[in-house]
């Protein structure tokens, strides 16, 4: 019908490779990002969602893009294309769409491989979560826990834990004026916090893959024991809220730990000052139990949004079920479902197309007005006759007028037999046609002695 496609456009729905993501890697959960899941995605990988675990049935790279940050009230960042889509209070809306205030939908997260034994229990989770605040690795193979002077309760309690569960020998040393140091020597307590615990120092500690698949009761002392360490308690709001240094894994492993244990977990970049220097470093603000007030608002809701100054690596995935699946704060992202297929048993388009048209100048398919079809092919065209001059008047394009009497005029015949068609013709008594203007009256033309041309035109039973 004359459309031409003039642009066709991917659309690419996806989220960047530094998003946050929780998943089961054939049938291990792991905290993790769409990067370095994406390197996994040879082995059956499951997302959570509000219907369950999903199982993932596409994943794709698609290299760099443009990406919008959606930053939530709870701290947590969400890269994804314009096009990739969120349930929200408005509806279904891509995130170009969206804008400061709107609330992206929430659910709680589940763990299907809760495992419950006599090693991940309550205590040993808040041994692990001391460590993670104050500990250290001594030279010697011993742990180290620097803990302030009025913690030497707490100190002793976990050096008789430690001495129960693994013979080992423990001490207490004072450090300065209100500092000790707890000092453990077991190569078999050392072993077990490297089961739980990855890297050293405070920018780079965070938890291991093994701790998701343990249990509530183990994952809540560990938060008890991060918070007793680092973060304190502000009895008159009922909250813990502190600092710790900038550790982007450490901050997304309590995020995670927090939606697991249903507790709402908030988290802010702040600059402080801190021995003559500033430090980049996350303010955190955790709540077990949640008030009913009207001022609280969701965690979930959109405090900031906008592109990111450069590319980058974005990533389509694609779930089972109602195309849903859930970030490790709880809040709701739309996948990157495919075009449909009318096959099962060969590669589906992951990606949907926008096609800009635009309608050509020119006709390019004809119907007949009778209803007998149409054509590709330009119909004859019709011919009508057009009064160009009078016979006396110089006609435009004819050096001398063709009109009886004339020296270019002889017996109804044109002297250098010129075709009739594109030329003017002179009518002195009846208008005339013919190849070389020969002389043939034509029925139904009335007189009148004008100079007349016949000229193409659309026919006028098509269109």
């Amino acid at each position: 019908d004359g459309w031409w496609v003039r642009s066709v456009i991917i659309w690419n729905k996806c989220l960047s490779g530094n998003t946050p993501i929780y998943a089961l890697s054939n049938g291990a959960p792991l905290r993790t990002t769409i990067r370095e899941l994406y390197r996994l995605r040879n082995g059956e990988l499951k997302l959570p969602s509000p219907d369950g675990w999903q199982r993932i049935i596409n994943f794709e790279k698609l290299g760099k893009r443009q990406v919008l940050r959606i930053v939530l009230r709870n701290g947590f960042w969400i890269t994804a294309t314009p096009e990739h889509r969120f349930p929200t209070n408005r509806g279904l809306l891509t995130a170009n769409a969206l804008r400061k205030g709107d609330v992206i939908d929430e659910v709680a997260l589940t763990n299907p491989c809760w495992n419950y034994n006599r090693l991940t229990t309550y205590d040993f989770g808040l041994f692990i979560g001391w460590f993670l605040a104050e500990g250290s690795y001594e030279k010697n193979g011993s742990l180290r826990f620097s803990m302030n002077a009025t913690e030497r309760d707490m100190a002793e309690k976990l050096g008789k834990w430690a001495s129960e569960q693994w013979g080992a020998f423990w001490r207490i040393h004072n450090i300065k004026k209100n500092g000790i140091a707890l000092v453990i020597t077991s190569q078999v307590a050392v072993g077990a916090v490297k089961e739980f615990l990855y890297e050293k120092g405070a920018r780079r500690k965070h938890l291991a893959r093994s701790v998701w698949s343990t249990n509530p009761e183990f994952l809540e002392g560990i938060l008890d024991g991060w918070l007793a360490g680092d973060i304190g308690f502000d009895e008159r709001n009922n909250r813990y809220c502190g600092k710790f240094s900038y550790n982007r894994e450490l901050n997304e492993d309590m995020r995670l730990l927090c939606s697991l244990l249903g507790y709402s977990y908030r988290s802010w970049l702040r600059w402080i000052k801190a021995f003559g220097k500033r430090y980049l470093a996350y303010h955190v603000e955790i709540r077990k139990s949640r008030s009913n007030h009207r001022n609280n608002k969701s965690n979930t809701e959109i405090v900031e949004i906008g592109f990111l100054p450069a590319p980058q690596d974005v990533y389509e995935i694609t779930v089972e079920g109602n195309h849903l699946f859930t970030l490790p704060d709880g809040s709701v992202t739309h996948n990157s479902n495919p075009m449909p297929e009318s096959v099962k048993k060969r590669p589906t388009e992951a990606h949907e197309y926008i096609l800009m048209l635009t309608k050509s100048g020119t006709t390019q398919y004809w119907t007949h007005r009778d209803g007998l079809g149409g054509t590709r092919k330009k119909p004859e065209p019709d011919y009508r006759w057009v009064k160009r001059a009078h016979a006396h008047r110089q006609a435009p394009g004819v050096a001398q007028l063709d009109v009886p009497g004339s020296p270019m005029y002889r017996g109804g015949h044109h002297q250098d037999g010129l075709p009739y068609r594109g030329r003017p013709l002179v009518s002195p008594q009846h208008p005339y046609r013919g190849d070389g203007w020969e002389q043939q009256a034509i029925e139904g033309c009335p007189f009148s002695g004008e100079i007349i041309e016949e000229v193409e035109t659309e026919p006028s039973n098509w269109k």
